[in-house]
């Protein structure tokens, strides 16, 4: 194991806050994510899911209806084990963010 320095500790802490304030900046997100129910569409910080559909697809459509109505900036779809999947949205295209490849 190597020993990190006063110095990196900083710089990594000084990475992680500007990604955050990135990110942040970003707007509000709305996420599709597995649940013991089916597929949740849940705003970021909340505590329940806003709906719960049995298919993926139904959750995706009512999370896209979010995004262009203006209840939420961008999608993120999570696969099953919570990896992200894919995200859309037209404040994540402006920032020159493309979506991961399958």
């Amino acid at each position: 194991m190597t020993d990190i320095t006063i110095e990196e500790k900083r710089l990594s802490r000084k990475a992680i806050k500007e990604s955050i304030k990135f990110v942040q900046s970003l707007g509000r997100p709305v996420h599709v994510i597995s649940h013991h129910k089916g597929w949740a569409v849940t705003e970021a910080g909340a505590c329940r899911a806003t709906q719960v559909y049995m298919r993926k697809e139904e959750a995706v459509r009512h999370a896209q209806a979010m995004v262009k109505a203006g209840t939420a900036d961008y999608l993120v779809v999570h696969k099953t084990d919570g990896s992200v999947e894919t995200w859309e949205g037209s404040v994540l295209e402006k920032a020159g963010i493309s979506a991961p490849s399958r």
